[in-house]
């Protein structure tokens, strides 16, 4: 969960809104509840692992537009992408790439509010 928080804090630096899940339960249901544009998911994920989250992320029509970005240990980029994820990034992640990926999906967080 550290891994994910640091890449929460790097995301949120770059001004986009994170909400975290500890495990692949959680995230389904706050992908279910929630409207997530886009989601770094760990392969390694205790309940349901990454695999099974990415696939119900894709079979649900109401969630199959979420852009997914694995963060991963493990080295199955191939796997990975012929999936539905958008991006594969093996650990330790530099600090700018996933803000990167993400704008070059499209997903720019809007400028801070200088109010």
């Amino acid at each position: 969960m550290a891994a994910s928080r640091l890449l929460a804090t790097q995301l949120q630096r770059a001004g986009y809104h994170v909400t975290l899940a500890a495990t692949g339960e959680q995230g389904l249901a706050t992908a279910r509840t929630g409207t997530p544009q886009a989601t770094p998911l760990d392969i390694a994920l205790p309940g349901i692992d990454g695999w099974q989250v990415l696939t119900e992320l894709k079979r649900d029509e109401l969630l199959r537009h979420i852009l997914v970005l694995i963060v991963s240990v493990h080295d199955d980029t191939g796997v990975g992408l012929a999936l539905g994820a958008v991006d594969y990034f093996a650990k330790p992640v530099d600090r700018g790439t996933l803000p990167t990926s993400l704008a070059r999906h499209g997903l720019i967080p809007p400028p801070p509010d200088r109010s």
